[in-house]
């Protein structure tokens, strides 16, 4: 179908669908409600964080069958979302063990990027193929996929979604992206690294959250074994924003 940035890539059905570039469960996960925090995109200014309304962050890109697709990894990624904030602001509500689709999630954080991307949210060329075969159930290439970087010294509990694409400077092709929600930083690397661990943990068991002598953990579904889990302790509170705002203003 025209006009579906999937077409070729199983069969399209349907009328073109709006999408969101991320994923509006998700976002309203985050407290986005009705409008979400978003700096960094092509046609806003630079260095600057601005209020934007959910239903503007959408465009047609997929067709209503490939949206519909897809959709089960949006679950994935909300249901995600809302453990992980609960777990800082409502711990009791949180069960001692949650469990989620690894390779689900893994691919959903594809999906933002493809969505982004697609309605031309980076100045970089359209998503590539392989992106397009990987959304669809292709194995990942040997050391892509999902990395999740152990906490180094104090990390800030947030609810806010930060993306940060890393891009070839010659090519602008988007070698890897960090995604960081909760104070936890989710690497997607769409390239074989020289030095994975720079990155994380490929593809981590699961993530431990301490607080006194309670424990939470949230562990991730995969196809084949991986034993390391990461660990997150609370040592207190603070009313000051995520390091990552740096410079930025807000609108």
């Amino acid at each position: 179908m025209s006009g579906c940035f999937l077409q070729g890539f199983g069969a399209c059905r349907g009328g073109l669908s709006r999408e969101h570039y991320i994923s509006e469960s998700v976002l309203r996960a985050t407290g986005a409600n009705p409008a979400a925090k978003i700096g960094g995109l092509a046609w806003q200014p630079a260095d600057t964080i601005q209020s934007i309304g959910i239903g503007s962050l959408q465009s047609k890109i997929l067709c209503e069958g490939h949206n519909s697709n897809l959709s089960p990894i949006d679950a994935v990624a909300a249901n995600l979302f809302k453990t992980l904030h609960a777990i800082d602001k409502d711990r009791p509500s949180v069960p001692s063990l949650s469990t989620f689709d690894g390779p689900g999630f893994e691919r959903w954080l594809l999906k933002v990027l493809f969505g982004i991307s697609a309605s031309g949210g980076f100045q970089i060329k359209a998503p590539p193929d392989n992106w397009k075969a990987i959304l669809m159930g292709a194995p990942w290439p040997e050391s892509w996929g999902m990395y999740v970087f152990p906490p180094d010294g104090s990390e800030m509990f947030s609810s806010d979604l930060y993306i940060e694409t890393k891009l070839n400077p010659a090519t602008k092709e988007i070698l890897a992206a960090s995604f960081r929600f909760a104070g936890i930083t989710f690497n997607l690397l769409l390239g074989k690294p020289d030095h994975p661990l720079a990155f994380g943990i490929h593809r981590p068991r699961g993530l431990i959250f301490q607080h006194d002598s309670e424990e939470r953990r949230v562990e991730f579904l995969w196809p084949f074994q991986t034993e390391i889990a990461i660990t997150y302790k609370c040592v207190g509170t603070t009313t000051s924003k995520p390091s990552y705002y740096g410079g930025w203003k807000e609108q």
